[in-house]
C-alpha cells in the first residue's frame, strides 16, 4: 500500500480548511445551464448563486453513434402565416433530401450565402439534424469562419431550434462542434455562453472544460474559472480532468501572471485528485506541469511554496526533482535573473553539458533550445542566442520549426526592425514551402514591428492593414485574422516621454476596464473609480503591468494619491517584480507636488527647500543605482530640470548615456530631447547648437516627430529671448542663432524623410503580407487539386 503524505503549499489557514470541508456546493449528477450572457460585474456572490442555481438534472447519456436523418426524427414546422421576427418555420424533410442533402456534402460558397440568406431574409431554417451534415462537413475541413457566420446568422433563433429538436445527442453534438470552432477563432465570450448550455448534457469532454475555463479566464470570470475548477476536481464522474487539463488550466493562468490562482489549483488538485484511494497515473501532475509551476515560483521568488511542492510524497514519486529538466528548468530561470551570469562560468560549456545529457532525447532538446532562445530574448543576450540558432541548425534530429521562428522574430520586433524582420521570413520560405506556414501570429509580430518602427505612422500603418485583411477570402484563409482586426481597433498609445510614443494591443477586457477608469479620473469621480478597482479585486482579475501601471500613472498625473496607493497595494502584489520605473513614478509624483507647494507659497520659499528636494533625489540614486537602467536615468534627469538643477541633470545625463543602446531610435530621441531641454534651460547656446548636429548626423537616430520639432524651436526661442544670460563672446556672435536655425531645418528634412521612408515601408509591408497570404492559397489550391 502507498502511503501520501501532504505536504501543502502556504496559503491562509482558512482557505486550507474550506478545502478539506464537504464542498459549499453539494455537486450530485447535476449540470450547469445558465445559456444568458455572464454579466462581467458579477462579484463573489453572484457567481456563487450562479454555480447554485445553474444545477439541473442530468439528461440522458448519448449513444456512441447518432443518426442525425433518422427516419423516426420528425421535424415540426411551423406555419408561414402570421410570423413575428422571432418566429421560424422549418424546411421540410422531403425538400430537404431532394434538393439540399447533396449540397450540404460539398459545401460551397453558394450553398452557405443561401443558408445564410434564407434564416435572415425569409425566416426559413434547417433543423439541427438537418444542419449537422453541414457543419460536420466544414468542421472536417477546418472552415472555422463559414461555420461561424451560420451560427451568427442561427443565433438569435438557436433557443427555437433547441426546442424543435428531438434528439439531445444532436444537440449536444453540436454544442461541441460550435464550442471547439469560436475557440478557434477567439470568439470565448460566446464560448462561455455556449459552454454553460453545454455542461448540462452527460459525457462531457475534458477538452471542452479546457475551454470553458479558459473563456471564463479570457472574459475575465477568474472567481468563476475557480469556483468550476474546483466543481470539476471535485466531481470526477461528472467533470472527467487528467493532468492534461490540469496543465491547460495552469498555463492559461500563467498567461495572466495569476499566481496566487495557480498555487490555489495545485493544492486543490494535490488534494483531490491525489488521494491514496483514488491515485491514477493521468492525475498525477506530469513533468511539463511541475516545470510551469517550478518556472512560476522562481519567477514570484516563492521559495516555500516551490520546496513544499517538491517535497509532496505523490511529486517525489515522480522523480522531477532528480530529472535532467529540473536542472534546465534551474539553470534558464538563473540566466534570465542574470544570477550567474557575471560569475565564474562558462554558460556556453554548462550548455553543452546539458546537451549531452539530453543527447537521446530530441523533444527535450527542442524544448530546451526553445527555454534558451527565449530566456536570451528576454535579457536581449543577441550574442548567446544566435549562438543557440548556430547549435540548433547543426542538430539534425530538431527541425527549425515555427515556434524558433516565432522566439526569433522577437528579436526583431523589440527592436524595430521591420526591414529586416520581412527579410528573415523571405529566407525561411524560401527554404521551403513546409518550414513555415502563415499564421496570424507572424501578421501580428509585423505588425508590432512596424509600430515600433515608425510610430509617427500608426494610424496610416493600421487603416492600410485594415483595408487589405478584411476580406472574406482572407477571413476565411485565416480564422483569428478578424480578432486581430477587432485588435487593431483597440490600440493604445504607450507614451515614453513626452515626445516618443508608439501604439501597442491591448487585450479586451483591459481595454474596456481602462477606458471606464480613465473617464471616472479625468470626470474626478474618485468613488466610482475607488469602486471599479474593488470590484476587479473582488472577481479576483489580475492585470497585466502595463493595465496596473497606465492606471497607476493616471492617478497620479490626476493628483488622486490615495486612489494610486489602492490601486498600488491591490496590485502589486501579482507581480513578480516591480520596475523601477513604479517607484520613480512615486518619486515624480512627491518632488513634483512638493515644489508646486513652494512655488505656490503654501510653503516658505527658501533654498533649504529646495535643497531638501534635491538631495531626496541624490538619496534615490543612490539607494537603486545597482539597478537603474538608461531610461531610469534619464526620468531622474527630467525630475531634476523641473526643479531646475541643470547640473545634477546633467550628470544623470552623462551616466544615461554609458548605456545607451547605440541601434536604439527610441533611446536616441529620448536622450536628445532630454538633453536639449537641459542646456537650453541652462542657457549653453553651443552645447544646444552642437548636439542638434550630432542628431542630424548620427544614422541610428532615425526618429523625429511632429511633436519634439515644436519643442525645439520653443526651445530655440527662449534662448534668443533670454540673450542677456548667454556668455558675452556667444552674445556678440550673430551666426550662433542662424547655425541653430539651419541645424532645426536639417531636422526638419531629416523627419520629412523618415516619414517618406516609413510609408515605402508600409507599401512593402502590406504587398509582403498579400504576396504571402496568395501564395499560401495557391498552395493550398494544388494540393486539393492533386489529391482529387
Amino acid at each position: 500500500m502507498i502511503r501520501i503524505k501532504h505536504s501543502l503549499l502556504p496559503f491562509p489557514h482558512a482557505l486550507r480548511r474550506k478545502l478539506t470541508e464537504p464542498a459549499i456546493f453539494v455537486l450530485q449528477p447535476r449540470w450547469f445551464s445558465c445559456f444568458k450572457q455572464i454579466d462581467e460585474q458579477r462579484n463573489k456572490d453572484d457567481i456563487a448563486n450562479w454555480v447554485r442555481n445553474s444545477l439541473h438534472e442530468p439528461m440522458s447519456s448519448p449513444s456512441p453513434t447518432v443518426n442525425f436523418m433518422h427516419p423516426e426524427i420528425q421535424v415540426i414546422e411551423v406555419p408561414a402565416q402570421g410570423l413575428d421576427s422571432n418566429t421560424i418555420s422549418f424546411v421540410p424533410m422531403e425538400e430537404y433530401f431532394t434538393r439540399w442533402n447533396s449540397l450540404f456534402k460539398v459545401a460551397d460558397e453558394n450553398t452557405i450565402r443561401l443558408v445564410i440568406s434564407m434564416i435572415q431574409s425569409n425566416k426559413k431554417a434547417f433543423s439541427l439534424q438537418q444542419l449537422m451534415p453541414l457543419v460536420q462537413h466544414l468542421k472536417a475541413k477546418r472552415r472555422c469562419y463559414e461555420i461561424d457566420t451560420i451560427f451568427t446568422a442561427y443565433q438569435d433563433y438557436f433557443s427555437v431550434l433547441k426546442r424543435h429538436n428531438l434528439d439531445p445527442k444532436v444537440e449536444h453534438l453540436f454544442l461541441e462542434i460550435m464550442i471547439s470552432t469560436e475557440a478557434t477563432l477567439g470568439n470565448y465570450s460566446l464560448c462561455e455562453t455556449l459552454f454553460s448550455d453545454y455542461i448540462k448534457h452527460s459525457k462531457v469532454k475534458p477538452r471542452i472544460i479546457s475551454i470553458g475555463l479558459r473563456s471564463f479566464i479570457e472574459n475575465g470570470n477568474v472567481q468563476l474559472a475557480k469556483e468550476f475548477f474546483s466543481q470539476a476536481v471535485k466531481n470526477p464522474d461528472t467533470f472527467p480532468m487528467t493532468n492534461k487539463e490540469l496543465f491547460l488550466f495552469l498555463r492559461d493562468l500563467s498567461c495572466y501572471n495569476d499566481f496566487a490562482s495557480m498555487r490555489f489549483s495545485i493544492n486543490l488538485w494535490l488534494i483531490e485528485k491525489c488521494q491514496e484511494n483514488n491515485l491514477c497515473v493521468n492525475t498525477i501532475p506530469d513533468f511539463r506541469t511541475l516545470s510551469l509551476l517550478h518556472r512560476t515560483f522562481k519567477l514570484f521568488k516563492d521559495e516555500t511554496s516551490l520546496n513544499n511542492l517538491l517535497s509532496n510524497s505523490v511529486i517525489e514519486t515522480t522523480g522531477y526533482k532528480e530529472s535532467i529538466l529540473f536542472q534546465t528548468t534551474e539553470f534558464c530561470q538563473d540566466l534570465r535573473d542574470r544570477s550567474i551570469m557575471y560569475q565564474n562560468i562558462d554558460i556556453n560549456e554548462k550548455i553543452a553539458l546539458f546537451l549531452e545529457a539530453l543527447k537521446g532525447e530530441p523533444l527535450d532538446r527542442r524544448d530546451f533550445y526553445l527555454n534558451l532562445l527565449k530566456t536570451f530574448v528576454s535579457i536581449d543576450d543577441i550574442k548567446r542566442l544566435k549562438y543557440i540558432m548556430t547549435v540548433v541548425q547543426e542538430d539534425r534530429d530538431v527541425p527549425l520549426s515555427n515556434a524558433f521562428h516565432v522566439v526569433i522574430a522577437k528579436c526583431f520586433v523589440n527592436r524595430g526592425l521591420l526591414e529586416h524582420l520581412m527579410e528573415y521570413y523571405t529566407c525561411v520560405r524560401k527554404q521551403g514551402s513546409k518550414r513555415l506556414r502563415l499564421r496570424v501570429g507572424h501578421i501580428r509580430q509585423l505588425l508590432d514591428c512596424a509600430l515600433r518602427s515608425y510610430p509617427i505612422l500608426a494610424e496610416e500603418m493600421t487603416n492600410e492593414l485594415k483595408i487589405l485583411l478584411n476580406k472574406g477570402k482572407y477571413l476565411r484563409r485565416l480564422p483569428r485574422l478578424k480578432l486581430l482586426l477587432l485588435e487593431i481597433d483597440r490600440l493604445r498609445t504607450q507614451s515614453m516621454g513626452k515626445y516618443y510614443a508608439y501604439r501597442t494591443r491591448v487585450p479586451k477586457l483591459e481595454y474596456e476596464r481602462l477606458g471606464v477608469l480613465r473617464s471616472q479620473i479625468l470626470s474626478g469621480d474618485v468613488a466610482g473609480a475607488k469602486s471599479t478597482i474593488l470590484e476587479n479585486i473582488r472577481q479576483g482579475i489580475t492585470p497585466r503591468f502595463d493595465f496596473y501601471f497606465l492606471a497607476l500613472r493616471m492617478c497620479l498625473d490626476s493628483d488622486m494619491p490615495s486612489l494610486a496607493k489602492l490601486l498600488d497595494d491591490s496590485c502589486s502584489a501579482s507581480f513578480h517584480k516591480i520596475p523601477l520605473k513604479v517607484h520613480i513614478t512615486w518619486l515624480r509624483y512627491e518632488i513634483i507636488s512638493r515644489y508646486k507647494n513652494v512655488l505656490n507659497g503654501t510653503e516658505m520659499l527658501s533654498s533649504n527647500k529646495i535643497q531638501s528636494l534635491k538631495d531626496q533625489l541624490a538619496e534615490f540614486k543612490r539607494n537603486h543605482e545597482s539597478s537603474m537602467n538608461f531610461q531610469n536615468y534619464l526620468q531622474l534627469a527630467q525630475l531634476c530640470v523641473y526643479i531646475r538643477d541643470y547640473r545634477h541633470a546633467s550628470a544623470l545625463l552623462l551616466e544615461a548615456y554609458g548605456l545607451i543602446d547605440k541601434q536604439s531610435s527610441q533611446q536616441w530621441i529620448m536622450y536628445y530631447m532630454t538633453s536639449l531641454k537641459v542646456h537650453a534651460r541652462s542657457y549653453k547656446i553651443a552645447e544646444f547648437q552642437e548636439l542638434l548636429k550630432e542628431w542630424n548626423t548620427n544614422p541610428n537616430a532615425k526618429w523625429v516627430t511632429h511633436s519634439c520639432i515644436r519643442e525645439i524651436k520653443s526651445l530655440s526661442r527662449l534662448l534668443h529671448r533670454r540673450k542677456d544670460k548667454l556668455d558675452v563672446s556667444l552674445r556678440s556672435d550673430p551666426d550662433s542663432f542662424k547655425k541653430i536655425t539651419s541645424e532645426i531645418n536639417f531636422l526638419v528634412e531629416k523627419y520629412v524623410n523618415y516619414k517618406f521612408e516609413g510609408l515605402n515601408v508600409m507599401r512593402k509591408l502590406t504587398f509582403f503580407i498579400k504576396r504571402w497570404i496568395e501564395q499560401e492559397s495557391e498552395d493550398s489550391s494544388s494540393s486539393a487539386r492533386k489529391k482529387r
